[in-house]
């Protein structure tokens, strides 16, 4: 995991950046139903699966999109 130091332009102590996941969570479950309305919006349950698991699921739903996934956790695929 990368990990920035307080001297690094991008770095956000947890207390801000909690405020911030918030603040998206909060205001993205607006956007939900425009999306699910006027695209081919996809809802994966990933809650309870492995890493392994979940990228065979999203693999599976948007085949042959490309994407590119940056992951900032330990668990390997």
């Amino acid at each position: 995991m990368l990990e920035l130091g307080k001297t690094h332009p991008q770095y956000l102590p947890s207390s801000i950046l909690t405020k911030k996941i918030k603040n998206f969570n909060d205001h993205a479950q607006t956007l939900l139903p425009l999306l699910r309305s006027s695209t081919n919006f996809l809802e994966l349950d990933t809650s309870s699966s492995t890493i392994a698991k979940s990228f065979k699921e999203l693999c599976a739903a948007v085949e042959p999109t490309i994407l590119n996934l940056i992951s900032h956790g330990n668990e390997e695929i």
